[in-house]
């Protein structure tokens, strides 16, 4: 994730997930209802998918869905249980670091880094 301050109470996130043979990658959390058509991510050539949201302080747990396939970001610092037995990835905006001009760089790539149909394909399903 990259992380760019704004002037807002707010949050600018960047969201990652590497999967070149999806059609479709969305990220669903705590911050949009869980509902993955609020965030598509768009796909680049090298099949990174990306998008910037906008969250506020707090602590936010999100999944990539990717073709309809839920799954956690394994580079997340934080991982919690779901109700459907499986992990949610865990992303903290500190309230303190809002209003700090300064930028803060970090790269935190989701995904399975193989060949995409093959390895989304051995991740759960997860239904909401």
């Amino acid at each position: 994730m990259m992380i760019q301050r704004n002037q807002t109470s707010d949050e600018k996130v960047q969201f990652t997930f590497y999967a070149p043979q999806a059609k479709s990658v969305a990220v669903a959390g705590s911050f949009n209802g869980w509902d993955p058509t609020h965030a598509p991510l768009r796909k680049d050539r090298n099949g990174d998918w990306s998008a910037a949201l906008t969250l506020a302080p707090g602590r936010h747990e999100y999944c990539f869905v990717a073709d309809g396939q839920w799954f956690t970001d394994p580079n997340a610092p934080e991982t919690a249980p779901n109700p459907y037995g499986g992990q949610n990835s865990v992303r903290v905006v500190a309230a303190a670091d809002v209003g700090n001009r300064s930028k803060r760089r970090g790269s935190l790539r989701g995904g399975v880094r193989s060949e995409g149909a093959t390895a989304m394909s051995k991740m759960s399903n997860r239904k909401q």
